[in-house]
């Protein structure tokens, strides 16, 4: 199971996703993070980023420059232990 922190991709704090992850790839504007390897994902990476361009030309939206950072965590207990280090006054 893949466990993924989106709420707060846009608005990551300077430093956190500085920090080498063991997976990380750039597919469009979408910065990936992974405690896992994503190789075996990749396609699925791909459809993600391609459907953000298809929301936005189905919206007449101007292409995204911004970067977001998603974070992917294969276990709950990694998870918890990353929210409760960097966004302690955020509930997880």
């Amino acid at each position: 199971m893949l466990l993924a922190l989106i709420g707060a991709c846009a608005i990551v704090r300077e430093g956190h996703a500085a920090a080498t992850w063991p997976a990380e790839q750039a597919v469009g504007n979408l910065l990936w993070h992974a405690d896992f390897s994503l190789e075996p994902h990749q396609q699925l990476l791909e459809e993600v980023a391609q459907l953000g361009f298809d929301i936005a030309a189905m919206l007449e939206l101007p292409p995204q420059e911004e970067k977001v950072h998603l974070f992917l965590f294969s276990r709950k207990e990694v998870y918890e232990a990353y929210m409760k280090q960097y966004f302690p006054k955020v509930p997880a």
